[in-house]
């Protein structure tokens, strides 16, 4: 005891271990932030990085070193600690010295020309990162990635640890290293955890720092201060941590749309282009979690998350107007004055090629302008029909321009994206809320498309049957199941879009699990979900039996208003559904989305009926994995009253720990005092006759004469109704004896005395309860 007593008494830091063990736990969250993306192998050294370099930082910030010499020192620490683990230099020193030590120099030898190898081979990798910096030819490998991101992440610690060891604000201390923790979380979209709990770090430093700041400004003015200010401080930072942590749950799911499209329109361009600094400041560095791409300007994981909770401000943000060159629909009976046609089409945003287990993503794409009216896709296929459409867009959309089907030409100038080497168009972008659009559109039926072969072009097939390699062998073998009646990509097309409507539609669904391939989660996991689940199955499914492709997101159709003449797209309708790509006829949308109807295939059409299709049924989940699932369900439905009951505990636990730290606050005497009062009022609820002008004698004389005249419930009772007797009555007398002493004495008791009565006071509220329990 006395050994742990002098350790923490010589190690114990200035700014008190609650506030130490922040700032390492901060520093840990970044570390564990970074890895959770995985962005290059080795990410290990991540952890003892930053923890090294915070105590380092933290240890020169406590000496009267200069801020410039400190500087310099961890910046040649952080290159020889960093550089050491990515060379793995231990093991070949650790043989050096061994060799040494049996004096066989000659394998000393050979073992020192390893280390140097490995030494010139980190030299050599950063040589060709700077020589692509210089323009000059040079490929470096993922080594000199890990080598820059564990610097990054050592600087960044350890300019925290100096920066707090010297009173500076936790803000400015963690804002390096804030910064590169909400870049890695954005681009890698993994570790969300840990930022939440980074912040939670500095908020709940921020205070204390500040207080302590001022504490030594007020030593130092020789001004006194009352030391309840640091309760008060520590209560602020609790609540400061509370509404973070539901600001945080809450914010991210209220979307003021109009706010988000103006912030995406102005960070486009710099997010480009920090994005081909960080291609070139970290190459062949990608997070294994999918993420967003560095470059290219389009990509998501799921497009149409938004949906999720099926907000009914969805169904009243009215996002375009479209008017088309088709008829009215056609009802059996007279319309409403809003009424939802058959599905045939859906308006285009964009489509995504890369799908990367947790969702979606895309590549680098070539954008070319051209000016209006220009044909804007490839030559016309068969099985398609003109359509004209003129477009009201409502709401800030960005760049994007929609369109049915393939775009052929656009009444203004726009950019056309499409995929490096290649025709396939990606999205058409340009300034303008109103336009119309020429689009060819399928017509073609379902005995042209059972009849198409299965080849395709080279560049279809590399680009749209690539599968992610995590993908689960499982999902493979589902899709090879369900389309083993079928013969042609066709008919396997329709026994998958069959296979997946059997699965309910459903908005109040959880994210996959991180980590966790999105399309094995909702096959056997989820088995419900919204339209991103839908598609993206479809497309993992038909990529798995060998017809190429893709994923695709606009908006459904919408309800026709037949006073405007125009179909009125809400952002309810907002939506993602697979296209596949056949032989001669291009990209065929298909809706395996159980939430809408079918695709019309138009007139002429010979179907196959799905009930001719025999389709397996739907893979018997685990019951471990149903209860997970459940669980995740019953979260998202209950999340508040579980944030509420959270805030709940953390207010009792906040007054509780108010009222303990009160307590200890008080002198001795004041202990004795609250003790007594405390004796009496427990006294007078249970009925011991009690008045204001008892001295403390004749309160315990009428205290034992209640007590002694209680009587026990049962024969039984009687030993254990006489022990407690006894060790009441002995503990009433120490408590108004010692109180005694401390009023009327003129010298104050012996402290352990005092101590002995605080503690006896509060044994005793339990033994007064028990003994009325126990008798009568």
């Amino acid at each position: 005891m006395r050994l742990m007593a002098w350790l923490e008494q010589r190690f114990r830091p200035a700014e008190n271990w609650f506030l130490f063990s922040l700032l390492v736990l901060a520093a840990l969250s970044a570390a564990g932030g970074g890895m959770a993306a995985e962005w290059v192998p080795g990410d290990e050294l991540f952890w003892h990085a930053a923890l090294v370099g915070v105590l380092i930082g933290r240890w020169l910030g406590c000496t009267l070193m200069r801020g410039r010499w400190a500087a310099l020192l961890l910046a040649a620490g952080g290159a020889i600690y960093v550089g050491w683990w990515v060379t793995n230099l231990t093991p070949p020193l650790w043989a050096v010295l061994g060799a040494a030590w049996r004096r066989d120099w000659l394998l000393a030898l050979t073992w020192l020309q390893e280390v140097e190898a490995r030494l010139a081979m980190l030299a050599g990798e950063v040589a060709a990162w700077i020589g692509t910096w210089l323009g000059r030819r040079g490929t470096p490998g993922p080594a000199v990635s890990l080598f820059w991101m564990a610097l990054v992440l050592w600087g960044g610690a350890a300019f925290a640890g100096w920066t707090v060891a010297q009173g500076y604000h936790p803000l400015l201390a963690f804002f390096p290293l804030g910064s590169a923790l909400t870049l890695s979380v954005y681009l890698g979209d993994a570790g969300i955890e840990y930022l939440l709990l980074f912040m939670a770090c500095v908020v709940m430093m921020t205070p204390p720092i500040t207080l302590r700041r001022t504490e030594h400004e007020w030593e130092s003015r020789q001004i006194d201060y009352s030391e309840e200010f640091r309760f008060d401080t520590l209560i602020t930072a609790m609540a400061a941590v509370a509404i973070l942590l539901v600001t945080a749950v809450t914010v991210p799911n209220v979307r003021v749309w109009a706010v988000v499209d103006w912030f995406w329109q102005r960070v486009q361009g710099p997010q480009q282009a920090a994005g081909q600094v960080l291609e070139r400041a970290f190459p062949g560095a990608r997070p294994a979690t999918g993420g967003r791409p560095w470059v290219g300007g389009i990509g998501a994981v799921l497009p149409r998350e938004h949906l999720l909770g099926g907000s009914p401000d969805l169904a009243q943000t009215v996002v375009m107007r479209v008017v088309t060159s088709d008829p009215p629909p056609v009802y059996e009976g007279f319309p409403d004055e809003e009424a939802r046609p058959q599905q045939t089409f859906c308006w285009r945003g964009t489509v995504y090629s890369d799908y990367v287990g947790v969702g979606w993503s895309q590549g680098p794409t070539e954008a070319v302008l051209q000016p209006p009216y220009a044909s804007l896709g490839p030559p016309q296929r068969p099985g398609r029909r003109p359509l004209r459409q003129a477009f009201t867009l409502l709401i800030p959309h960005g760049e994007t321009i929609y369109a049915a089907g393939d775009p052929h030409s656009v009444d203004r100038a726009v950019t056309v994206r499409h995929l490096p080497e290649g025709d396939d168009l990606i999205a058409l972008e340009g300034q303008a809320d109103e336009y119309h659009v020429l689009s060819l559109v399928p017509q073609v039926t379902a005995r042209e498309l059972a009849e198409a072969v299965a080849t395709y072009p080279p560049q279809i097939e590399e680009v749209y049957l690539a599968l992610p390699g995590r993908l689960p062998q499982w999902v493979v073998e589902l899709a090879q199941e369900v389309t083993a009646e079928a013969d042609t990509p066709y008919a396997q097309a329709l026994a998958l879009e069959a296979y997946l409507r059997s699965f309910p539609y459903d908005l109040e669904v959880a994210k996959p699990p991180q980590g966790r391939d999105a399309v094995d989660y909702f096959l056997f996991d989820l088995q419900r979900g919204y339209c991103d689940y839908f598609a993206s199955a479809m497309v993992v499914m038909a990529r798995s039996v060998g017809i190429p492709a893709r994923l695709a997101v606009g908006y459904a159709m919408g309800s026709y208003d037949f006073q405007q003449g125009a179909y009125v797209v809400t952002e309810r309708d907002a939506h993602a559904w697979p296209e596949l790509y056949f032989s001669d006829y291009g990209w065929i949308p298909f809706e395996p989305t159980s939430g809408l109807a079918p695709l019309e295939r138009g007139e002429g059409t010979e179907e196959l009926e799905p009930s001719s299709l025999a389709l397996p049924s739907l893979p018997e989940r685990p019951w471990w994995v149903q209860m997970q699932v459940e669980a995740r369900l019953a979260w998202l439905r209950w999340r508040w009253l579980a944030l509420a009951g959270f805030a709940g505990l953390l207010i009792a636990g906040a007054g509780w720990r108010a009222w303990r730290r009160r307590l200890t606050g008080l002198s001795r005497e004041e202990r004795v005092a609250l003790t007594y009062a405390r004796l009496r009022a427990m006294a007078s609820r249970l009925g011991v006759p009690v008045h204001p002008w008892d001295t403390p004698a004749e309160f315990s004389a009428a205290v034992e004469q209640e007590l002694t005249r209680r009587r026990p419930r049962g024969k039984w009772l009687e030993e254990a109704v006489r022990k407690r007797l006894q060790q009441t009555l002995a503990g009433v007398f120490l408590v108004t004896s010692v109180y005694e002493q401390v009023s009327y004495a003129p010298a104050p008791p012996d402290p352990a005395l005092m101590h002995r009565s605080w503690q006896e006071g509060r044994r005793l509220r339990w033994r007064l309860r028990g003994l009325w329990a126990l008798s009568r």
